[in-house]
């Protein structure tokens, strides 16, 4: 899979097809992945609001710290997890209004817990 970081240039309507036209500038070279693709009849594409992601240092220690409060508070490290996220995470925007969704993700949480669809943001 190809990813790239950039911004939206232009959106533009082909007045032939209807059909809109998206226009990006890419901070990365995308070259190559145009000459691989651009014959193909169909291409997936996803576009989201860029995030800085954790290094693997802090989610590592962020998993140590979840540890030892499920440790001291006699509970589970799912459990304690999707706690934080439910007291510190940002919720999912439908038209405007925040969404939490109740999704178990593991039986250990389930009896006193509620959960995000996707609770480490991949």
């Amino acid at each position: 899979m190809m990813q790239f970081t950039g911004k939206f240039s232009d959106l533009m309507i082909d007045l032939f097809s209807k059909k809109q036209k998206i226009v990006l500038t890419v901070n990365e070279d995308a070259r190559q992945a145009f000459e691989e693709l651009k014959d193909c009849d169909l291409v997936d594409i996803v576009i989201k609001k860029h995030r800085k992601k954790r290094s693997l240092d802090a989610n590592a220690y962020y998993w140590v710290l979840v540890s030892k409060l499920a440790k001291v508070l006699n509970s589970s490290n799912p459990e304690i997890h999707n706690h934080l996220l439910r007291m510190y995470g940002e919720p999912e925007l439908f038209d405007g209004k925040a969404v939490y969704t109740t999704i178990p993700d593991t039986e250990e949480a389930l009896p006193s817990s509620s959960y995000f669809p996707d609770p480490t943001g991949k």
